[in-house]
């Protein structure tokens, strides 16, 4: 496991010391969006050294507290070899919280295979995904560390901090605040009393973990303008995504065809869209909530405004997780991964076409099997049986 770690670590450095591939990479499309990159990171943090606010322009939409750290870290030293080692840092912190997690998984389910541990942390730390979102300074690793330790800490049961940890990253990229019912369904679920209480208490401690953030941001700022730049809650500009820089997403494309009189109108179905999942799956899979927390990072790797690759990242990361419902998925994996070959490569957005469809059938194909195991569990006799549509 330390040899993985060293070899990860290397590689990122190794790579870092490149100024060129840093330059190539996080002006890459797939890897820096409007929220995520990197290089209005250090315009907005020139601006705020000078004593301008970042947020009186359209350019800049990280949250503060960000913008405080890559403020200290340039006040140590001005070197970038620091913030190299930030990312990579990072990124190790993810792989031990990914690591915590699946050796709790391990733990209450011994049918899993103990070698798996080493498989998850080999596939996120030697991911190219992950390794080039890295090099790339996509600040989305930041949200990803977070989600990983909010995880860890519900496998361990330990509330408090996977409560604290997901509030982190639903103030870094709003968008996980999705987790939270899942999340609060399998607190509930540990909680050995089972009261309303618990569940209610769960509910507060994360928005006053949220807004003793915002609270933190307003002093780091000495305004509430951020609100606007980052989470739109003003000028709506997470929610009404008016920057229209193509990138893996599925909203650029489509956005700029429509007339701005409809504008709204279509933001809201597509934001409706993103949250309409929600509901479903906490009533239906209810049993299975830490599988619907994986689905929806999925979801989210899909339909959000400003996606990238390090998204689809947090979601491949869970796929160990899986692992009673992989003897369901063999077939469709095995036809994406080694027979798929197709899309238009001439065309940016067919090929953004075909990467979110996989992803969709990726996610459609959990739900599918984790309804299937469960039919076989509770009706034994059905095992093996194919369903088969009968035409009249």
């Amino acid at each position: 496991m330390s040899l993985k770690k060293t070899c990860s670590f290397l590689v990122r450095i190794i790579l870092f010391r490149n100024k060129n591939i840093i330059s190539l990479l996080s002006n890459r499309v797939e890897i820096a969006t409007t929220v995520t990159s990197y290089k209005r990171l250090k315009e907005g943090l020139f601006l705020y050294e000078h004593g301008i606010s970042p947020y009186n322009d359209n350019s800049f939409h990280h949250t503060p507290l960000l913008l405080a750290l890559f403020s200290v870290i340039r006040l140590i030293s001005n070197s970038q070899f620091l913030v190299s080692l930030l990312y990579t840092i990072i990124d190790l912190f993810s792989a031990w919280f990914l690591l915590d997690l699946t050796n709790s998984t391990i733990l209450k389910d011994h049918s899993i295979n103990p070698w798996m541990k080493y498989f998850t942390i080999f596939s996120f730390l030697l991911n190219p995904y992950s390794i080039v979102s890295c090099v790339g300074m996509s600040t989305a690793i930041f949200t990803n560390c977070s989600i990983f330790a909010s995880l860890s800490y519900l496998q361990c049961r330990k509330s408090l901090q996977s409560i604290f940890f997901l509030a982190i990253a639903t103030y870094l990229s709003f968008y996980p605040i999705l987790l939270l019912p899942p999340l609060i369904l399998i607190l509930h679920k540990n909680n050995t009393r089972k009261t309303d209480i618990s569940t209610t208490k769960s509910i507060i401690l994360f928005f006053a973990a949220l807004l003793l953030l915002l609270l933190l941001s307003f002093i780091t700022t000495g305004s509430w303008d951020f609100l606007s730049a980052t989470y739109g809650f003003i000028n709506n500009y997470r929610l009404l995504a008016p920057d229209l820089t193509p990138n893996v997403g599925l909203w650029w494309y489509f956005f700029t065809e429509i007339f701005d009189s409809f504008r709204l109108f279509f933001t809201s179905i597509f934001q409706l869209h993103l949250f309409i999942y929600l509901a479903p799956l906490c009533i239906r899979l209810r049993k299975y909530p830490f599988f619907i927390i994986i689905i929806l990072c999925g979801i989210m790797s899909i339909l959000k405004p400003y996606p990238s690759i390090a998204d689809a990242v947090l979601f491949m990361s869970l796929f160990p997780l899986l692992h009673p419902i992989h003897s369901y998925m063999r077939p469709i994996f095995y036809y994406l991964w080694i027979n798929a070959g197709s899309g238009n490569a001439n065309f940016f957005y067919s090929i953004t076409l075909v990467w979110n469809f996989n992803l969709s059938i990726i996610v459609t194909d959990i739900v599918f099997a984790i309804l299937k195991m469960e039919l076989e569990i509770e009706k034994p006799d059905m095992k093996g049986v194919d369903v088969i549509q009968i035409n009249y």
